[in-house]
């Protein structure tokens, strides 16, 4: 029965960073569209998170929806499984 609840809490704490990532996912890739549509910063796509990224070479801004969404949802996960929980004093051992 421990094995099964650890598990559960587990897969819970899965679906939950997936569920956050998406909200995150769904704000970034909504805030740069809105941005661009705006041209906030110019007609320069560079300045643009979805045209200047690391994981694909094309511009994601006129990229089908899904591509925009996959590259957003990594990305959030990415961030969200790497944030530090905060400072902790030096260990003197």
């Amino acid at each position: 029965m421990k094995k099964f609840r650890i598990f559960f809490i587990l897969f819970m704490l899965s679906c939950d960073v997936l569920l956050i990532g998406h909200f995150g996912a769904c704000i970034f890739v909504g805030l740069d569209l809105l941005l661009w549509r705006l041209q906030y910063y110019g007609n320069d796509p560079q300045y643009y998170w979805l045209s200047n990224n690391s994981m694909y070479s094309i511009n994601l801004i006129d990229g089908p929806w899904i591509q925009q969404y996959v590259y957003a949802q990594s990305f959030s996960t990415g961030t969200l499984s790497t944030i530090a929980p905060g400072p902790f004093g030096k260990n003197p051992i």
